[in-house]
Parts: C-alpha cells; sequence; structure tokens
C-alpha cells in the first residue's frame, strides 16, 4: 500500500489509509480484498463453482457459519441465491455460504432465500426470525 487513496470500514465508512494501514498492522484480521483491479470476484455465467476468492470472502463475510438463521454450522457449501440453473450468476453478490442440512433445505424449497435482500423465509412465505445474514457479517476493512 501506498500513502494515497483510502479505505472503507464497513459500518462506519471511509477512512484515511494510514488509519486503514494502522488498523490491519496492529489487528489479528486478514484482509480481504472485494474489489478493485486485483480482486475479480464477479465472473458471470463463466464458471460454475465459487472461485477461491469467492470462498474466501463468503466465509468472511459470514464470519464461517451458515447465513441460514438460527444455523451455527460451518459453512461447507457456496450456494447461488438465484441458482446457477436458473441463470444466476457466480457474482459474490450472489453467493452464500450454507451447511449441507440448510443446502439441502433449500433446495427442498423448506428454506427460501429472497434474491434482492438474502432474508430466509419458510415455504409458506413467512420470514424467518434473524433472517438476514448481514447482520451476522464480520466488520471487514476494504481498501479501494
Amino acid at each position: 500500500m501506498n500513502d494515497s487513496g483510502s479505505g472503507e470500514l464497513v459500518g462506519f465508512g471511509t477512512i484515511g489509509i494510514r488509519q486503514l494501514q494502522e488498523m490491519i498492522c496492529e489487528a489479528d484480521i486478514t484482509p480481504i480484498a472485494t474489489g478493485g483491479k486485483d480482486a475479480v470476484l464477479d465472473v458471470g455465467r463463466s464458471s460454475r463453482l465459487a472461485t477461491p476468492r469467492q470462498r474466501t470472502a463468503v466465509l468472511a463475510r459470514q464470519g464461517h457459519q451458515c447465513a441460514s438463521p438460527g444455523c451455527r454450522a460451518p459453512v461447507v457449501h457456496i450456494h447461488h441465491i438465484i441458482w446457477w440453473s436458473r441463470g444466476g450468476p457466480t457474482d459474490l453478490a450472489n453467493l452464500i455460504g450454507l451447511c449441507p442440512r440448510c443446502h439441502r433445505a433449500v433446495h427442498a424449497g423448506a428454506l427460501v432465500i429472497d434474491p434482492t435482500t438474502h432474508e430466509f423465509r419458510d415455504r409458506h412465505g413467512r420470514l424467518l426470525p434473524g433472517a438476514d445474514p448481514r447482520h451476522r457479517r464480520r466488520q471487514l476493512a476494504h481498501a479501494s
């Protein structure tokens, strides 16, 4: 990193690059690039499977836990919110981490993930408590 530019602290806003460098230096974190010219995290329909960088970003975003409300199992599967078979892209915004049990429930229709809000609903359309996986994301610093 050089001394030009800025960073973004999720949940806070823009911070100076020197503050970002200090936070990275003194913290027990793994910086993860989620954008920029060196971090391609959207591959569209060119690949069905999540790339290693996409997997790392999803795991970090969810704290390595299944995104399903109330589930604390580790992420094993990276799932397309808009299913690949239905034209969904392999882009970071369309990927979510699930444990095998919750992944099976999604494909069986018992859990439904809203493609816009990423909220979880049951098969009858009722919103599940704590259904927004963004509430469980770890706070990440992004360099821009």
